[in-house]
């Protein structure tokens, strides 16, 4: 399938063939000249057992072409890639995101990252085609700048949870973190109801906040109740305003209970945290309502409103995640939340959650037929890894739907 070339240590070096480009999912619709420069500019590797070298991934995209690895992921879970399942034709994670290494003899295909061919998106059109929302843009990113347009803050008690569970083990254990929690009694009440629901499927029931925060542990259980602390960011005093943030809070809980469900199937991602990505997904509108409440002349015009989220939802979510300090992998959801064609990493992450999520969420919905089928997303492909395959999935998600159900009344009630 290719020619051997010359040796770099324990490196064998080759130029992959017009074929083997076209195997992998960023350029399997690129065209043939394209396809061609791609296989000239492109090197196949080989290695024996062991750590692939981070300098493999410098200006490149790394994937896998025969053989199998083992991936350490950041939260020290284990999974394996083979060259013959669907998620091997995706860009293995740079070193920042896994430690990978070959079980046996293994051959890679190194694409430089200044040849990939750009993908579809559902972001906005380019506002300089269209004269209001660059009007929009001007005047939100002046008064951002300005500080004029007020970012939500994240509730005092989820700031005090994550300052306290950053801490070490020794400086903060579990009676520590249900004491926290325990300063707000709604929130107190809501935790315990949570972990006692079949989504989480524990036999015994916790009795307490001091056993939920043991039966789910310092991390998943911050998770979880800062979830439910987001929903305060929501709230309006605008009376016509309140009903667009009340809508997109139901809709956030009904794409988390779905990441949630969808996660617990996933070995490498903790459902907690999926459940709180679904949550603060689309978190970027939050400031726009924010916009329209202060300044509502701009918004007089029908359609207005939903120009400005279409086209500052992704922009404005990055300003409030970074804020928060929420980590990359929740910048990551809402920058790519409903970019179908997003091709991310070999490895299934918290964005191809929520983009799943998201579809199931919207079917028999009156705009399900503006987004393409479950099956038709990169994210799908991915579902080889854990327990839901791709066959099985949508079946799975109808089984579980009693539970999803369940999470997202407990999830969208109100803390107050």
């Amino acid at each position: 399938m290719f020619g051997i070339g010359a040796h770099d240590d324990q490196t064998l070096i080759a130029r992959p063939q017009r074929e083997d480009i076209a195997l992998l999912a960023p350029h399997e619709d690129a065209s043939l000249d394209t396809l061609d420069i791609l296989a000239r500019t492109s090197e196949i590797l080989a290695q024996e057992p062991g750590k692939l070298p981070p300098r493999w991934f410098e200006g490149h995209r790394l994937f896998l072409h025969s053989g199998q690895l083992e991936l350490r992921m950041a939260n020290e879970r284990r999974v394996f890639l083979s060259s013959v399942s669907p998620p091997a034709r995706f860009p293995l994670p740079p070193p920042h995101l896994a430690q990978i290494r070959s079980v046996g003899h293994t051959t890679f295909v190194r694409v430089p990252l200044a040849q990939d061919r750009p993908r579809a998106t559902c972001i906005a059109a380019d506002s300089a085609a269209d004269p209001l929302t660059a009007s929009l843009s001007r005047i939100l990113f002046k008064r951002l700048d300005a500080g004029d347009i007020p970012l939500p803050s994240m509730p005092d008690l989820a700031v005090k949870l994550n300052g306290a569970l950053r801490e070490s083990d020794s400086a903060r254990d579990a009676h520590d973190i249900a004491k926290l929690i325990q300063l707000d009694p709604a929130l107190a009440t809501k935790v315990i109801h949570v972990v006692n629901s079949a989504a989480f499927g524990f036999v015994r029931k916790a009795g307490s906040v001091q056993q939920a925060v043991t039966r789910l542990g310092r991390d998943r259980i911050r998770n979880v109740a800062v979830g439910f602390l987001m929903r305060n960011a929501f709230n309006t005093r605008s009376t016509v305003l309140r009903k667009h943030a009340n809508a997109l809070w139901l809709r956030s809980c009904h794409v988390a209970a779905i990441c949630f469900t969808l996660a617990r199937q996933l070995s490498m991602l903790d459902p907690e945290r999926a459940m709180l990505a679904g949550l603060i997904h689309q978190i970027g509108i939050l400031p726009v309502l924010g916009l329209a409440q202060s300044n509502p002349d701009l918004f007089a015009t029908p359609g207005v409103l939903n120009r400005a989220k279409l086209a500052f939802a992704r922009p404005l979510g990055r300003f409030v995640i970074e804020r928060w300090a929420l980590g990359e992998d929740m910048l990551d959801v809402v920058e790519n939340a409903g970019n179908w064609q997003r091709i991310g990493h070999a490895v299934p992450d918290y964005a191809d959650i929520v983009i799943l999520a998201q579809l199931h969420a919207d079917l028999g919905r009156a705009n399900a037929s503006q987004a393409p089928r479950f099956d038709q997303v990169p994210a799908f492909r991915k579902l080889e890894f854990g327990k839901l395959t791709p066959r099985k999935s949508v079946e799975a998600l109808g089984q579980a739907d009693q539970e999803i159900q369940e999470l997202r009344r407990i999830l969208a009630s109100t803390t107050r």
